[in-house]
């Protein structure tokens, strides 16, 4: 089965066919999106850096992740063994977190690594 691929740019090559109006209205609706996810990033950039005050002091945490997805802020820690009062202190911090920023979507989840990399495990953490 042949697949077709649809270019950003040909969206824009076939506006620019149309008046002149509906080419602004295309553009400053591009740009909307672009303010939109300028504005996620800030706010992304400001949750973790919350985040990482809190953790910062948790001499085990050595690692952590983060990535946006379907809305939400998915954070991800990073711990060499299974330790139940790190994992407390981490689960402390997020409580803190979820508190500041309780219209933020945000989710944690902490991985024992038990000696393997990141690399090693990259495809099973979700």
């Amino acid at each position: 089965m042949m697949q077709s691929f649809q270019f950003p740019f040909l969206d824009l090559l076939q506006k620019l066919s149309y008046p002149i109006e509906e080419f602004e209205e295309y553009i400053d609706s591009m740009l909307r999106m672009r303010e939109m996810v300028s504005k996620l990033f800030e706010e992304n950039r400001i949750v973790v850096s919350f985040f990482v005050s809190k953790i910062s002091n948790i001499p085990e945490v050595k690692i952590f992740s983060y990535f946006h997805e379907d809305k939400t802020l998915n954070i991800h820690v990073y711990l060499q063994e299974s330790n139940w009062g790190v994992e407390d202190k981490i689960y402390e911090a997020y409580g803190t977190l979820i508190d500041a920023f309780p219209d933020f979507p945000i989710d944690l989840t902490v991985v024992e690594l038990y000696g393997r990399s990141l690399e090693e495990i990259e495809d099973y953490v979700v």
